[in-house]
């Protein structure tokens, strides 16, 4: 539960900055994806809402993964620690990684490097296709980065399994 509360709070505040670089992430993909289209709230409510429920699941079964293949099986004193460390070590894992898919974008989308995206840019109607890109970059990063992440801070549990 620890795990899904992080994630969507994460989620909702990954998805404030992803909206500032590209909008039309979210308004030409996300809202549909989403059913928010026809949303009467304020946008950056709508992205907060995108973001949490696109991530609580992730956090729900990473932290699932840590309590049964680590964390319970650590002495009292010290799992709540741990499980604090360990969700710590997911969050910047996933952060970094979004941040290496927003470099990654960059270069991939640099001089001429749009050409292969054109079909989603014609497909969505979007307008600036190189914003688009580096959020998409950063969304996929981050997902890997979640799962890099809990592997991550499995091997940090195990290694304080007495």
């Amino acid at each position: 539960m620890i795990g899904a509360l992080i994630a969507g709070a994460y989620g909702s505040i990954h998805d404030q900055i992803s909206y500032t670089i590209s909008p039309e992430y979210f308004t030409k993909m996300k809202y549909v994806q989403f059913g928010l289209t026809n949303s009467k709230f304020p946008p950056r409510w709508n992205v907060a809402y995108i973001g949490v429920l696109a991530t609580w699941w992730v956090g729900l079964i990473g932290g699932w993964l840590l309590a049964r293949l680590g964390i319970m099986k650590l002495p009292p004193a010290i799992r709540l620690r741990r499980t604090w460390q360990a969700f710590a070590i997911v969050v910047t894992t996933a952060a970094a990684t979004g941040a290496i898919g927003v470099v990654t974008a960059l270069f991939a989308t640099a001089a001429g490097g749009l050409e292969r995206w054109r079909d989603i840019q014609h497909a969505l109607d979007i307008e600036d296709l190189r914003a688009f890109m580096i959020v998409a970059f950063l969304h996929e990063a981050g997902y890997l980065g979640a799962v890099i992440g809990v592997l991550i801070a499995l091997i940090f549990v195990q290694r304080h399994v007495q």
